[in-house]
């Protein structure tokens, strides 16, 4: 009983970007919930303000969903905005394994800000404006129909260096805000590999090949909703992706936040 009650705090928690019960952090907290709702991308009150409870007006008309040119096979970003999606040559010729896939826009401007102080600076509060958006795309682009949620796993020597995986961050407030099942076991990744920012799309599978392993007893004949910050190459969800259906799953569906403009 004790043991739910401390998960169920430290859920609570992480909501509110605390990583643990600190008195300080939290009556900071305490003091924005109740003195005064502000946005938390730029720090304006907003009580007499309608609409999400994480962004004033002015922030959320910056950041707008991505619902135009792009290819809905890869959410590769065209540079005509206005174009209706269409596949690109890539998905054409060699379609990625995914039966599904849903972002929130590209990786530039605001929204990179945002993920990399969330990432990089372990600015956790950041969570519910970034969960947020997932879930807007995941309505969009109508890929929230799963069995359950799993999000693209971090092998534990850079989870102690870093303190938290991005990806378990966002699936869990996507989780808390659809419904759905998280299943944050469901994948592990077996072994360190090195960082994929320095790698083409050919070394970076080569790097990665094997370095996942899916709960066969738990994805098997499942349906599954793949999360995921950032999309660059598209190496570590379509490893992801494969390992999770040579495990048994029915289908995998890939949901993230930024697609990087090559």
């Amino acid at each position: 009983m004790m043991y739910a009650f401390k998960n169920a705090l430290k859920a609570q928690l992480r909501v509110y970007g605390l990583s643990s019960f600190h008195p300080r952090k939290l009556t900071r907290v305490l003091r924005r919930e109740f003195l005064g709702r502000r946005c938390l991308i730029c720090g304006m009150v907003r009580d007499k303000e309608t609409g999400p409870d994480t962004m004033c007006s002015a922030c959320l008309e910056k950041i707008k969903i991505r619902r135009r040119g792009f290819c809905p096979g890869c959410a590769k970003i065209y540079t005509l905005e206005e174009a209706s999606p269409y596949y690109c040559l890539d998905c054409r010729t060699r379609p990625f394994p995914w039966s599904g896939l849903g972002f929130f826009g590209p990786y530039q401007d605001r929204l990179r800000e945002l993920i990399l102080c969330f990432k990089f600076k372990g600015d956790l509060g950041l969570g519910r404006v970034l969960g947020g958006m997932l879930v807007q795309a995941g309505q969009y682009h109508g890929v929230v129909k799963a069995d359950m949620v799993v999000p693209v796993p971090m092998h534990e020597s850079k989870l102690k260096m870093r303190g938290f995986n991005q990806s378990l961050e966002l699936a869990r407030i996507f989780s808390a805000s659809t419904g759905f099942q998280l299943q944050h076991r469901a994948m592990v990744k077996k072994r360190p590999t090195a960082a994929q920012s320095s790698l083409n799309r050919k070394d970076r599978m080569k790097e990665l090949k094997g370095a996942f392993e899916a709960h066969a007893g738990v994805v098997r004949g499942q349906s599954i909703l793949l999360v995921d910050d950032i999309y660059t190459t598209g190496s570590t969800l379509e490893e992801c992706t494969r390992t999770l259906i040579k495990a048994g799953a029915s289908r995998v569906q890939v949901l993230f936040l930024a697609r990087g403009v090559m």
